[in-house]
């Protein structure tokens, strides 16, 4: 280090060819680090000192002129290591980071057992409640409370098991996002290998905690003790364990803070639930929005824990309707409209939690859908306000169907309901009516607030938009857009905008020269003109430059930032007057310039490329601006 900068970073091999490349000569049979530092120490020889600008800079221009050279026959990646190598590491640090936070763990432990306790207090020994099974005759408020309270055990524990792994995963993207972003954009390792690194650290809890919760349930339950059953009811609450944390990463995902996580994510869960069969009967939804049932892990849990218990249940029971007595068979799970299966619903489960992991690694990739997520705060009224037909909905069906046993229709098709009705057209018309007409208009008014907020929210933030729309047509803005996302934003900070007016005014009152490489030749051209603009609100300087060189006059337009280590960076895209002559001589629209400012030799440096040519070491070279 010299002064802040480095002044040798590589292999310690190499050392004595990096002096003499700079004119720094290292004696016979001396160590070369003693006679480097000797020349850094100012007190030691601060006239003779060789790490000048003079030679720092022809070293700057000597590696220019050879950048092309010295790529050719390498295999350009997006980051420097394989992906073994940045699975062993990213493991490694997911895994002693774990293990230093016991807390952590012991906080799901604890939370896990309270939740156990609560729910198993409140539906104890329900199992043993059973009435007696066909063909025995068995009280009918007696099978209406047993199968009230078996249904609501099971919901209340998946419910649990599938919060219990939400909410902590809900959070763990959205914490590490700073950290995530910068050690990418580092390219320091892909997507991948730190997300699948995530997932196996926190699996083996999460399983473990499920299990926890799953034989502390299913003994306050009081369910049938078989060894068949207790593992089918380990298993689903793992399933459901799982599909609950794949959404917790999933809607991490989706928004950039924590904050906004917190607030659309029970948004995004009442969906889930109200179409999970526990608020409204599957079989009265309209087919043409029942598809959205087979999403919801609720739906499939529901089912599986009913059936471990319930698999082959019929209860006989006599029901008064009017004058007269009728005898009744009733299936729990044909009457709830549950006919998927156990292994079915299972293999569900772990298909909801797969499909939800991958979706994470898109919206963790997607870096531009959740920069429109962040910023349109107003997403989350409109959910609010189109979700609440729904839930008044749900209230209003449940109670309309209170007694629900006195009605043995209940749960049958209109089909079954009158086929044996004299006026069958009639009756069926008149079913329909009555079982569609109350959902379709809580559908109808969810859309018309959906609409009507939507026409409020175009009219309230037009600019964005706008704006919005302007990046989506025009692709140079979109790019402009994610090099300002790696910007400092500091509200109401005069440091910062005491830093730009002095780097303006640098480059206002400059005169400069661009040095750059194509196909391995070197080009030089004098006195290229910079003009800043300061954007306060933004915070970053608007710059554009003109230039004349062998192909022609050329402006470029940009933005010149500091990013989150203070570092000064540049970032425009040079045009040329004459297209067509630029694009028979090799170059067209969109040349993009991007490099960082060196503080010691007061130049910009870095790498330009062709749009779409990144990794194309034929359409990509390095560069050098010196301010004069």
């Amino acid at each position: 280090m010299n002064n802040g900068q480095n002044v040798y970073q590589g292999n310690a091999d190499q050392i004595i060819g990096y002096c003499e490349q700079i004119g720094l000569q290292v004696q016979a049979y001396s160590n070369p680090l003693d006679t480097i530092m000797n020349n850094l120490n100012p007190i030691y020889n601060n006239q003779q000192s060789l790490v000048t600008y003079e030679n720092y800079s022809r070293y700057l221009e000597l590696a220019v002129t050879s950048f092309t050279t010295q790529q050719n026959g390498i295999i350009k990646r997006k980051t420097q290591s394989t992906f073994v190598q940045e699975f062993k590491m990213l493991f490694w640090r997911a895994k002693t980071h774990f293990w230093r936070s016991p807390t952590l763990l012991r906080a799901k432990l604890i939370a896990a057992f309270i939740l156990s306790i609560f729910i198993g207090s409140l539906y104890w020994n329900v199992g043993d409640e059973m009435p007696n099974q066909s063909p025995e005759l068995s009280k009918y408020s007696d099978v209406t409370k047993f199968l009230q309270n078996m249904n609501g055990a099971c919901f209340m524990g998946g419910t649990g098991a599938f919060f219990s792994a939400l909410h902590p995963m809900m959070m763990l993207f959205p914490v590490e996002r700073d950290i995530f972003l910068k050690e990418e954009n580092t390219k320091l390792y892909k997507i991948f290998p730190y997300f699948i690194t995530k997932i196996l650290v926190e699996i083996p809890s999460n399983i473990s905690v499920s299990i926890i919760l799953a034989l502390i349930l299913y003994w306050a339950f009081g369910f049938i003790w078989e060894v068949a059953k207790v593992i089918q009811f380990i298993l689903i609450t793992i399933a459901v364990s799982l599909s609950g944390n794949g959404i917790g990463i999933f809607t991490g995902c989706l928004f950039p803070d924590p904050k906004r996580a917190a607030q659309l994510g029970p948004v995004i869960m009442l969906p889930i639930q109200l179409f999970g069969g526990q608020l409204v009967n599957l079989k009265s939804i309209p087919k043409w929005i029942s598809w959205f049932q087979y999403v919801s892990p609720f739906k499939y849990f529901l089912e599986a824990f009913g059936r471990t218990q319930l698999e082959d249940v019929e209860f006989n029971t006599i029901i008064q309707k009017d004058a007269s007595f009728s005898l009744v068979t009733i299936s729990p799970m044909e009457y709830y409209g549950r006919d998927f299966g156990l292994w079915n619903s299972i293999i569900v489960l772990f298909g909801v939690a797969i499909a939800f992991h991958i979706l994470a690694v898109i919206m963790l990739n997607c870096s531009f859908f959740i920069q429109i997520m962040s910023q349109f705060d107003y997403i989350k009224c409109v959910l609010y306000f189109s979700l609440l037909p729904f839930v008044f909905g749900s209230e209003v069906n449940m109670s309309k169907s209170q007694n629900v046993f006195d009605d043995s229709s209940k749960g049958k098709s209109c089909k079954d309901q009158c086929k044996n009705n004299d006026d069958y057209d009639r009756c069926y018309n008149d079913c329909k009516i009555e079982k569609e007409q109350p959902i379709i208009q809580i559908i109808s008014i969810t859309f018309i607030v959906l609409g009507l907020m939507l026409i409020l929210f175009i009219i309230w933030k037009r600019k964005q938009v706008l704006r919005l729309f302007h990046c989506v047509l025009n692709k140079r803005t979109i790019m402009m857009e994610q090099f300002l996302n790696n910007a400092i934003l500091i509200k109401n900070s005069n440091v910062l905008l005491n830093q730009f007016r002095k780097v303006a005014k640098m480059l206002n009152q400059s005169k400069n020269e661009l040095i750059f490489t194509q196909n391995g030749k070197l080009h030089k051209e004098e006195d290229v003109q910079i003009m800043c603009k300061i954007n306060e609100k933004e915070q970053y300087i608007a710059i554009s430059l003109l230039g004349n060189d062998k192909y022609g006059t050329w402006s470029g337009n940009g933005v010149t930032i500091i990013d989150f280590n203070n570092q000064l960076k540049i970032w425009f895209i040079k045009d040329y007057e004459e297209q067509q002559e630029a694009r028979q001589s090799g170059l067209w629209e969109h040349l993009i310039y991007q490099g960082e400012f060196d503080e010691e030799v007061k130049a910009f440096s870095g790498q330009w490329h062709y749009d779409g040519f990144e990794n194309d070491l034929t359409y990509s070279g390095t560069w050098i601006l010196k301010i004069k």
